[in-house]
């Protein structure tokens, strides 16, 4: 049997969505073979989803040759022979599951993968059964095998989803950012599992940290402009991150300190709150009391209840009777002060970014646009904008975008959010949160997908703004992670969730 499992001979492709009809990656020569492991990099947009999606099937090359090893030993350009040969994991993967809220029970996801299919169409055999069982085992999440999908939470969905790349037993398997969301426990296990995996299959791995390439992965390329070349660009990344540290530094030679009462009204009082989804509890007696100007760090293993608790500040959740939950922005009233009574008030003082919300939005609207649909904090576009405002969406944009030529960068603002990479989306996602100037910032998970040097930046500027930018009221946050490298400087107040009890650290 021949060792190369895909043959990838001066391909192009262009995205079949994408309205300029450029190409997004350039004459890529790959042999894939058995047993060689390889770790895939590259800055944000160069196209590493994109070549994901290529080598499992998803996508026709522009030109060039694409073969994928079959069943019978030979090399063939079917489209099919590449979907039965690899599994993939990927952020757009799971966000389909998502935007989609499909009610499927966490085995029967799991058990889609023997087929490849999004949903479960065939019956499945004992043995079917039984493997998905010890694999869900083998990753310590067997209890979300019965569990519907809709009710669990970003990390949860991404452990079914790994189960469900595995259980085909791939020839390779494509892994698009797959730690993202995990817990640490969840993490180290995972990666436990792939060095099993990777004794029968072939990975392929992309990651923008190089703390998470497991040590038994040698090979490394990286992506640059759409072309593929030889070596990692990690090294160079870590450059730029110690950079904007240096620069981060300078912006926070005075830190902010959060008022202490003095009188002034907390922003959220919560008092022996419940949170029921689906009949399922997820918050339990929960009591919190934040102040304006602090900055919480909320952490807590996959399935804690982290990102319903932002949902509830946001006015998504509702509590459960017996509990309150009251929230006051300095914004209402003409800034005066006042406590949010309706939904506007809450939508133009409470910014959520979470993956629900990049979800949320999966059809043609440019990127100004979005960006432009933040002042009503709505899904869509329901109006004109004027000038001014425009302007100022710009203006936030081009603070996000700096590397970006002013050639490249107009580009991006009428760019269909389609097109974007995950890290482009996340940051045009901030440029949306803070285009209403609000009072409030929560932000789950909001560096995935973010590559080292737009990482830095990103958190460099969340300090700035913590620090008392002028252009906004000083902003009180909440802020969910999993790493510490994956933290602002800012964060003041730590608190805990634990199967959805909340501690105070």
């Amino acid at each position: 049997m021949s060792d190369i499992l895909i043959q990838c001979q001066q391909v192009s492709v262009t995205l079949p969505y994408g309205v300029k009809r450029e190409p997004v990656l350039h004459d890529i020569s790959w042999n894939i073979l058995r047993g060689e492991h390889c770790a895939l990099t590259g800055v944000n947009g160069s196209g590493k989803s994109t070549l994901l999606r290529l080598l499992g099937g998803e996508l026709w090359p522009d030109c060039g040759s694409l073969l994928w090893l079959d069943e019978d030993g030979s090399l063939n350009s079917s489209l099919l022979t590449g979907r039965a040969l690899t599994s993939l994991i990927s952020p757009a993967r799971q966000l389909r599951y998502q935007k989609q809220a499909w009610s499927i029970q966490g085995i029967d996801l799991v058990l889609t993968g023997l087929d490849g299919t999004p949903l479960l169409y065939t019956e499945s055999s004992s043995e079917q059964i039984a493997k998905a069982r010890d694999l869900a085992r083998t990753l310590d999440c067997e209890e979300l095998l019965y569990r519907d999908s809709s009710t669990l939470s970003q990390g949860q969905l991404r452990i079914l989803l790994l189960a469900r790349a595995l259980i085909a037993d791939p020839a390779v398997l494509l892994l698009d950012e797959c730690l993202e969301g995990l817990d640490q426990g969840h993490a180290r296990r995972f990666v436990e599992v792939l060095e099993h995996v990777a004794e029968r299959s072939t990975l392929i791995f992309v990651s923008h940290e190089e703390g998470m390439i497991p040590g038994f992965i040698k090979q490394h390329k990286f992506l640059d402009g759409g072309r593929l070349f030889t070596g990692s660009t990690l090294a160079g990344a870590k450059q730029m991150e110690e950079q904007h540290g240096q620069i981060q530094a300078q912006m926070l030679q005075q830190t902010w300190q959060p008022r202490k009462n003095g009188g002034h009204q907390p922003i959220f009082q919560l008092e022996h709150v419940n949170v029921f989804i689906d009949g399922e509890p997820i918050l339990h007696d929960l009591s919190l009391s934040v102040e304006e100007g602090e900055h919480w760090l909320i952490t807590g293993e996959n399935g804690s209840g982290k990102s319903t608790l932002l949902r509830l500040l946001a006015g998504d959740e509702f509590c459960a009777a017996g509990g309150s939950i009251k929230r006051w922005l300095p914004k209402l009233q003409a800034s005066k002060g006042g406590y949010a009574q309706s939904l506007e008030d809450l939508r133009g003082g409470i910014s959520l970014i979470s993956a629900k919300t990049l979800s949320d939005y999966d059809y043609p609207l440019d990127v100004l646009a979005l960006v432009c649909s933040g002042f009503e904090n709505s899904v869509g576009i329901y109006r004109s904008y004027s000038d001014e405002e425009r302007a100022w969406a710009r203006s936030l944009l081009r603070r996000f975008f700096r590397e970006y030529s002013r050639e490249i960068f107009e580009k991006l603002l009428h760019r269909p959010v389609s097109e974007l990479s995950t890290g482009q989306l996340q940051r045009v996602f901030l440029a949306r949160a803070l285009v209403c100037r609000p009072n409030v910032l929560l932000l789950d998970e909001p560096l995935a997908g973010l590559d080292q040097s737009s990482r830095a930046s990103y958190l460099a500027l969340l300090d700035s703004l913590a620090a008392g930018d002028t252009a906004f009221p000083r902003l009180t946050m909440l802020f969910v992670a999993h790493k510490d490298s994956d933290l602002p400087s800012c964060l003041n107040r730590h608190a805990i969730l634990e199967q959805g009890r909340l501690h105070i650290a």
